[in-house]
């Protein structure tokens, strides 16, 4: 089992290994090592969080703006903080995968 969790290591460190690969070498751990929580972690991660809520780390928070067609896009005032924060906060409930593909497509723009 040593190898495996040295291989897991090992990839942690390689920028090249995509974070779902990791993640399933992680399922394989927890289902070995007999670590429940970590495998249904890594199962959410992995297959999306469907009906449930996504961890804190899983929310992203961003500017609103409009395009103005004279000024380009400007940011969207909002006079009630609870408005701007609903609008302006995203959580991410889609598969690692997924997410890695947006990464990907986007470092190609």
């Amino acid at each position: 089992m040593s190898s495996l969790v040295e291989e897991l290591q090992r990839d942690a460190l390689n920028s090249k290994v995509r974070v779902s690969d990791l993640l399933r070498k992680a399922k394989t751990i927890a289902v070995k090592l007999d670590l429940p929580e970590l495998a249904a972690w890594v199962e959410k991660e992995l297959g999306g969080y469907n009906g449930s809520e996504p961890p804190a780390y899983r929310f992203i928070r961003g500017q609103v703006k409009a395009h103005d067609p004279f000024s380009g896009w400007v940011p969207v005032i909002f006079h009630d903080a609870t408005r701007e924060e609903l609008y302006s906060t995203v959580r991410l409930s889609q598969r690692v995968a997924e997410l890695e593909d947006v990464v990907v497509s986007n470092e190609r723009k």
